[in-house]
C-alpha cells in the first residue's frame, strides 16, 4: 500500500509540472 501511494504521489507531482492536465487524471482514476 505505501509504495502505490508513493508511486500515486510521483505520477501526481509528474501531472503537475507537466501540465498535462484532466487526461492525466483520468488516467489515475481509472488505474484505481
Amino acid at each position: 500500500m505505501i509504495e502505490v501511494s508513493k508511486k500515486a504521489g510521483d505520477m501526481i507531482k509528474d501531472f503537475m509540472t507537466n501540465r498535462h492536465g484532466p487526461t492525466t487524471v483520468r488516467i489515475l482514476l481509472q488505474s484505481c
